[in-house]
């Protein structure tokens, strides 16, 4: 998500709700302004534990976490950047994990329009990469 607000906001509606915290043991993940570096190790570890199955994260995890297990990463909002949505991707390491991207579905809105400018710019890096391939 975008803001350390919005993290905040998911985690409530998740604690609040009977059937989501049943299911979801949810943990911020947000930048080092409202966590330490040690409050991130902790919540990185309680993640690959198991002790929490969901992290709730700003931009701050797009890059540098790995979890080998994570197996869906779902961006609350389109990406900045193409390269922005390509570390959401590499979030997700299980063999057969996915990635869900919630935006509007309005085709005139700029999140919209970036999202599918991000989907075009993987779509010749796919094919590219299978023209170098075949060589």
């Amino acid at each position: 998500v975008k803001t350390r607000q919005s993290v905040r906001e998911i985690l409530d509606r998740i604690r609040g709700d009977a059937l989501l915290s049943a299911f979801f043991r949810p943990e911020p993940f947000v930048g080092q302004v409202c966590m330490t570096i040690g409050e991130q190790q902790e919540a990185t570890l309680r993640f690959r534990s198991g002790e929490c199955n969901l992290l709730v994260a700003t931009s701050v995890a797009e890059e540098g976490l790995d979890f080998p297990a994570c197996n869906v990463v779902v961006r609350y909002s389109s990406a900045s950047s193409h390269t922005a949505l390509i570390q959401s991707r590499g979030r997700v390491r299980a063999e057969h994990g996915t990635m869900f991207v919630l935006t509007r579905s309005d085709p005139h809105s700029s999140e919209y329009k970036a999202f599918r400018k991000s989907q075009r710019h993987e779509g010749f890096a796919k094919d590219a990469a299978k023209l170098l391939a075949q060589k």
